[in-house]
């Protein structure tokens, strides 16, 4: 008998409550839920997606005027979610895991493009277990069973966030390796969900376009798209994968080949997507191993003309009245298509901060003088590092002091300097600000230095080590803080 799992009705999503509730479930409790919680960051972006797509295409806001109606409204009027399920249903698309002819966000299994017997583990879908380029550590399952909701997670995290793998496998739709992505977080799931949809209008020239799960056609390999609309992009499918079930109700293989390519225009944007302009083009910020997705924070504010970034849609989409924004950064750190670590922020930052140019300007100004000290640290700490020397630890100074200083500046910045960013509105308090800026990150330079340079002990070596990169990190910081005061003038 042919296992079915029912999205709309089978519990799946894990709440931040302790709860698993089905899709139809989680809506019609949006106003009461706190928001979604898997155990890993990535599926919990996913899945974020995935009923953000849902409730887009349900409900066919027209514009911002009627989104933020919604928004007041307070809850899910269940109506038009189940009126568009039977609508789907009735064309022919479903939302069985397992249906024979239109797996949900799958495809059905095809001999003559997915072969006979060529199967893989359920593994390739599940980040978290070593396989392929992620070597085995300290994990010795050859295989792994999934159970239908984990293998429905693991399958919207796949999507999002693939890398390339090689010259075979396709990317992830927005770069080439995984990038970040921006969520709004509400207080509760309905306020996430709707501050993280768009309108039709507010897409602009992108298409609205259609989910995959209402997709005419399955995943073909290889196949490639100049353009993507926005439900499309959404839930877009880099790989083509079916799940196997076996008679114990748990998968442990799937059908699995490469998807679908993007290679469309440089203008094409993602609503949750930041972006940095380089060149002509724009690109999407890719998770850093050992950087914070804080110091990027620039990139998520307006610029003039897109001058200098494009900031996620949907940083926009925070009511009038509302303080504070309350942003969560994911994304996953990619090596080589290997995964090394995964990157997952919340940040809170002043309302007129990220929609007043000027702040964002200043915001981006002052980013840019930290980062140029910090540069300034890490090259006076390299130049008396003794790589050659096994016994002399200072090889691992450039590093520790470049983690400490970033531990402090992430206090100032999100500490006083943020609110006196926004409170500024002439050039006096401008200027004022900025004194406050040279003055911080003078004193984090100075406090970084002496309380790290202390773990390699008082010797008259390590003491001369100390006073040099001293000497170098305040000449360097002088001429940085000069130029910018004379920039002023």
């Amino acid at each position: 008998m042919r296992l079915k799992f029912n999205v709309l009705h089978e519990p799946w999503i894990p709440m931040a409550n302790g709860e698993k509730h089905s899709l139809f479930s989680a809506l019609e409790n949006a106003a009461a839920l706190e928001g979604v919680q898997c155990a890993s960051p990535l599926a919990t972006c996913a899945v974020y997606r995935l009923m953000i797509a849902f409730a887009m295409d349900a409900l066919q806001l027209q514009n911002r005027d009627e989104r933020t109606a919604l928004l007041e409204q307070g809850a899910f009027d269940m109506r038009p979610f189940q009126e568009y399920a039977g609508r789907c249903e009735r064309e022919g698309f479903s939302f069985d895991l397992f249906d024979a002819q239109r797996p949900f966000m799958q495809s059905a299994y095809d001999a003559r493009v997915d072969g006979g017997k060529d199967t893989k583990p359920a593994a390739n879908i599940v980040f978290e277990i070593p396989q392929g380029n992620n070597h085995t550590f300290f994990c010795h399952r050859s295989e792994i069973r999934l159970l239908p909701d984990e293998a429905l997670r693991c399958l919207l995290s796949t999507y999002l966030f693939c890398p390339r793998g090689g010259r075979t496998y396709q990317a992830a739709l927005n770069a080439t390796d995984p990038c970040v992505y921006v969520l709004h977080r509400g207080r509760t799931l309905f306020e996430t969900l709707v501050l993280n949809m768009l309108s039709i209008k507010e897409c602009g020239n992108t298409a609205y376009g259609k989910p995959a799960w209402r997709a005419e056609a399955q995943v073909i390999p290889k196949k490639e798209f100049a353009k993507v609309d926005m439900l499309q992009g959404l839930t877009w499918r880099p790989r083509r994968v079916t799940l196997i079930c076996g008679d114990d109700g748990c998968i442990s293989r799937v059908y699995w080949k490469t998807g679908h390519k993007f290679t469309g225009n440089i203008f094409r944007r993602d609503p949750h997507v930041p972006y940095e302009k380089k060149g002509e083009e724009y690109k999407a910020i890719i998770p850093k191993e050992g950087r914070a997705f804080w110091r990027d924070i620039g990139a998520l504010a307006k610029a003039e003309d897109g001058k200098f970034n494009k900031p996620p849609w949907v940083v926009e989409n925070t009511p009038d009245g509302w303080d504070k924004y309350n942003l969560s950064a994911v994304g996953p750190v990619v090596k080589d298509a290997s995964f090394l670590e995964i990157l997952e922020e919340n940040l809170q930052i002043p309302n007129n901060i990220l929609e007043n140019e000027e702040h964002a300007e200043q915001l981006r100004y002052d980013m840019q003088f930290l980062e140029r000290c910090a540069s300034k640290l890490k090259k006076a700490a390299d130049s008396v590092s003794n790589r050659s020397d096994k016994k002399d630890k200072s090889h691992v100074l450039p590093l520790l002091l470049l983690k400490a200083f970033f531990y402090r500046a992430h206090g100032y910045i999100f500490g006083s300097y943020l609110e006196k960013l926004s409170q500024c509105e002439t050039d006096e308090e401008y200027v004022r600000l900025m004194d406050d800026v040279h003055e911080a990150i003078r004193r984090i330079l100075l406090q970084t230095l002496e309380k790290e340079g202390r773990r390699f002990g008082n010797d008259a070596n390590n003491l001369l080590k100390q006073m040099t990169i001293r000497k170098k990190v305040l000449k360097e910081y002088n001429e940085e803080r000069k130029k910018r005061e004379d920039e002023w003038l």
